[in-house]
């Protein structure tokens, strides 16, 4: 399993947490004023950032389409290193996996080695890239496993990063908590996620007991304009996993 991949959704599947609760009042740069305007391209949702602060070692984008009493299918990319430093210089991210006429909430982190400012917007997309076929994420009779019912078709042509799959499972422990559990796959339409989530999270001594409500979401790796975008294709329905 994939530590690094197991981290992204971490912070990918508390987001709303993060947002709602303590980010907001955390005063962490020396000069913090980013500010965050969001539009329509025809490639997509562009970001255009004020000030991105020269220290920061890290962005994290994440979008998802602002829906009612439905579980979200995020999209998102996480900047390091040198692709960061493009970011700095440009002042400008598109985010291309975007619908026509979907309404989306986009937060946007940015990390020092200790500190992190979460900045956000919404807009609903006037162009994009998208899956044109339905895809179903199927559990199996035994509930310990999913299955994508198609491989996605993408509105236009896309370059597929290696591996093309992650799956994730969303554990939602109560109204505050919820836990991630993740793995990439190559080329596989199909993953196994029991027994094995539970002995992980017992080797890393994650404490979430009981039996809890969880779906899972499949998502594909594409590159597009040098970064790595992680995209949700399909969710499955819900279940009760036993932890």
């Amino acid at each position: 399993m994939d530590t690094y991949f197991l981290r992204k959704l971490f912070i990918t599947l508390v987001l709303t947490m993060a947002l709602i609760g303590c980010a907001s009042n955390k005063t962490l740069f020396n000069d913090d004023i980013i500010g965050l305007k969001a539009e329509n391209t025809p490639e997509g949702i562009a970001l255009a950032f004020d000030h991105i602060p020269s220290e920061t070692t890290r962005m994290f984008i994440h979008l998802t389409e602002v829906v009612e009493d439905a579980n979200v299918i995020p999209v998102f990319t996480d900047i390091r290193g040198t692709l960061l430093d493009q970011v700095k210089e440009k002042g400008k991210v598109v985010c291309p996996f975007v619908k026509n006429g979907h309404h989306y909430f986009i937060a946007v982190s940015f990390e020092t080695g200790k500190n992190e400012k979460w900045v956000d917007a919404e807009i609903t997309a006037d162009n994009g890239i998208y899956t044109l076929n339905e895809i179903d994420l199927e559990l199996n009779n035994a509930q310990t496993g999913v299955t994508l019912s198609a491989e996605p078709v993408f509105s236009t042509g896309v370059q597929f990063d290696s591996p093309k799959f992650n799956y994730a499972v969303t554990i939602k422990a109560d109204v505050d908590r919820t836990f991630g559990y993740g793995e990439q796959v190559e080329n596989n339409l199909a993953w196994e996620f029991l027994p094995k989530m539970v002995e992980d999270f017992k080797r890393d001594n994650i404490q979430v007991n009981g039996n809890l409500p969880a779906y899972v979401t499949a998502y594909c790796n594409i590159n597009y304009d040098d970064l790595l975008w992680t995209v949700g294709i399909a969710n499955s329905k819900e279940f009760t996993v036993s932890l």
